[in-house]
């Protein structure tokens, strides 16, 4: 049958009602919870059971499973646009699962599309199609029986199905089209899985927060309300439900953002968008609580949080941008002056997460400007955004971004599965530095890539480096130092403005950047601080002691070159003259300086201690020094350097004395570059640096020392 046909037939089945909805058959107190009962459907079980064995009786059915069941075999999409969709027959919960697939131009098809997580993907599961026999995974097979009407068919986009998973030049360009698949459909169910670890308990949490009082500074679900057991419970259900596959995936960002309706759906219950979203967001805020650091497994729970209210938040925010614009413009600057009354009828009209969004976006603009407001829409800022969450295949990191990315199309990057991925992700950057986006890309470089440039001089051979230097590592943040002197909320800036990395005629690995040697390394300290510490428990006070010692050690002498006291040059640079995000370091760190200086002095560290008294006191300094803490974060990836010329800052712990430090044009601070024996002139990329006392590459002048940098 033709396209054509097919959607005729499909528009039939609506009009016929067959097109099931499962909220529709469902009544709760509840606007955004709803429970299915299946004894409570209209047609009996037994009798949709015995239809179904008439029917293969009659008309010759191959039961699923079967021995004479057949593969089922595809039939190709002709034609730009045109998809899959799937029919799932109606049945009840022991049924097999039975269906249809047909072909309609994606633009006029009415049908509702599955978000799911892959998890395992062996096949050990059947769906009938047609009297054929297509392999699922157990987890779609799951949402399928869970979706399945006893009394409806149901019409359904699963890419499972729907996409040919063995062609690869389908699968690209079903891919390309899944940006207008979940806009287009009439609802996005997202499928969580099946009931366990006490997640029943997850519509009655979402209650209490949908039923508080929205001005009620408690956290209404992290407050005990009750003996102490029933809340550590409590949040032990919480975090087993966030560290469900699902919220982990890098697909479901523009699956649920771009998405019109959205239905959450966990073993018998269901949830609207808002309750899940207005839930990850109390426990966004609860994180720092000391309770919820009481147990362990928070690191994936956390980013299952962390990844839902970041997706909501991107939604609220383009929704704000692109319906509301004009009166976003109006209300912003002076959202702190709303009153709660005002702020609950705008809450009504605009969602009830509206608020949240105005106070978010008024912060960012007040910090960065109104550029700020649209970080989220470039393709670097969805990379950096997004680096935590998983996909299957690799490729898959970009492919899933672009339906979000205004500043890059499928035109611009073709997705093509055949491909090698490293040649993927060589086809990606070089992209991106055609864009004028090369420096964006060394701000997001790894800090070194194990057992790649592991010595002083490096060489071109390409087993050694099967990609550039300066092709970041997606699934990494960026360094610290990027975040603070080329942070997310600056990058519409930083794109707006010239770029003066380019690409080399013939060598398509090669960046040239103008630039100038600045300096090398003379001494490093030798204490290394590692991510665990300098807060662990036991053993702590002695190298934090050697440390803070070497570093009196390598900043003192001579007046520094920038005039300033060497204890400020000590503190700034320590810390990157930098704060925890992107903001300049207070004033009040310079006091915290001193005293972290005072309580890990050697001598106070040689008095004897009882070891109870020293463990409060290390606890009330990782609590109250924010710059002690500014500076753990900078040291688990950089080493304090003193430099030839008597320059002193902070380096990546990678770095050689036979390194190059550079300033190029256009970056926000100097970069490690060490030198390829076999090609004179060219550098392999080691990281970003702080030099305390010279200025960004776009204020510094250094034009009569300019020279052509290349970086493989």
């Amino acid at each position: 049958m033709d396209p054509a046909r097919e959607l005729v037939a499909l528009e039939n089945l609506m009009q016929a009602d067959l097109f099931d909805n499962i909220s529709q058959d469902k009544h709760d107190a509840s606007p955004c919870l709803n429970y299915l009962v299946y004894g409570a459907d209209e047609v009996d079980p037994e009798l949709v059971e015995l239809e179904n064995l008439m029917k293969a009786e009659l008309f010759g059915g191959t039961s699923l499973g079967g021995l004479n069941a057949l593969p089922f075999q595809y039939s190709p999409l002709n034609g730009g646009g045109i998809i899959r969709l799937l029919i799932l027959q109606r049945g009840a919960r022991s049924d097999p699962l039975r269906g249809s697939l047909i072909h309609v131009p994606v633009s006029k098809a009415k049908y509702e599309a599955l978000s799911y997580a892959w998890g395992n993907i062996a096949t050990p599961c059947n769906i009938e199609l047609d009297g054929r026999e297509l392999p699922l995974t157990q987890s779609l097979s799951n949402a399928l029986v869970r979706l399945r009407s006893l009394r409806k068919d149901r019409v359904l986009w699963a890419d499972g199905i729907c996409i040919n998973q063995d062609n690869n030049l389908e699968k690209g360009a079903q891919i390309a089209l899944m940006p207008k698949i979940y806009s287009s459909a009439i609802k996005v169910l997202v499928y969580l899985g099946e009931e366990e670890n006490q997640s029943e308990q997850i519509p009655d949490l979402m209650q209490t927060i949908q039923t508080s009082d929205p001005y009620d500074t408690r956290n209404v679900m992290f407050t005990p309300p009750g003996p102490v057991q029933t809340y550590l419970d409590r949040v032990e259900v919480v975090r087993n439900f966030f560290s469900r596959l699902w919220f982990h995936r890098l697909w479901v960002g523009q699956e649920v953002v771009l998405a019109s309706n959205v239905c959450f759906i966990c073993g018998e219950w269901e949830a609207t968008e808002d309750c899940l979203s207005k839930l990850a967001l109390e426990i966004a805020t609860s994180v720092s609580t000391p309770s919820l650091e009481m147990l362990p497994g928070d690191k994936i729970s956390l980013a299952g949080v962390s990844g839902l209210a970041t997706i909501m938040g991107i939604k609220v925010e383009r929704s704000l941008m692109s319906q509301n614009s004009s009166i976003m413009k109006q209300t912003l600057a002076g959202y702190s002056l709303m009153d709660a009354s005002t702020v609950s009828k705008m809450s009504i009209k605009y969602g009830t997460d509206w608020q949240v969004a105005m106070q978010s976006l008024s912060e960012r603009v007040r910090d960065f400007g109104d550029h700020s407001i649209q970080a989220d829409t470039y393709i670097i800022g969805l990379l950096r955004t997004f680096h935590t969450r998983e996909s299957t295949n690799q490729r898959d990191r970009f492919y899933s971004l672009l339906g979000l990315a205004k500043d890059v199309t499928i035109n611009d990057f073709p997705f093509n599965y055949d491909e090698p991925v490293i040649e993927t992700k060589r086809r990606f950057c070089r992209m991106l530095v055609k864009k004028g986006q090369g420096m964006e890309l060394m701000y997001a470089a790894p800090r070194l890539r194990p057992n790649v440039y592991h010595a002083p001089q490096s060489c071109l051979d390409e087993e050694e480096a099967p990609l550039p230097s300066w092709v970041p590592e997606w699934t990494q943040p960026p360094p610290i130092l990027s975040n603070r002197h080329a942070s997310l909320m600056d990058l519409p800036k930083r794109l707006a403005a010239p770029s003066y990395v380019s690409l080399i005629d013939g060598e398509p690995d090669v960046l040239k950047v103008p630039g100038f040697f600045l300096d090398m390394c003379e001494k490093f300290i030798s204490t290394s601080i590692t991510e665990s510490g300098p807060f662990e428990l036991y053993n702590t006070k002695g190298p934090l002691c050697r440390f803070l010692k070497e570093v009196d050690d390598l900043m003192s002498g001579e007046p520094y070159l920038t005039g300033e006291p060497w204890s400020e040059v000590q503190w700034r640079t320590l810390i990157g003259n930098g704060a925890m995000g992107s903001e300049s370091p207070p004033t009040e760190f310079e006091g915290q300086y001193q005293k972290a200086k005072e309580f890990f002095n050697e001598a106070q560290f040689n008095t004897p201690q009882s070891t109870l008294q020293s463990l409060v006191d290390l606890y009330q300094v990782k609590n109250s020094n924010l710059w002690l803490r500014c500076v753990h974060t900078r040291m688990f990836e950089n080493k304090p350097a003193r430099t030839l010329k008597g320059y002193v800052g902070i380096v990546p712990k990678a770095t050689y004395q036979t390194d190059r430090i550079f300033v190029l044009k256009g970056a926000a601070m100097p970069f490690v570059l060490r030198p390829i024996v076999r090609a004179p002139g060219h550098y392999h990329f080691i990281g970003v640096c702080y030099i305390h006392g010279i200025a960004t590459g776009e204020e510094f002048k250094g034009e009569d020392r300019e020279v052509d940098v290349l970086i493989y």
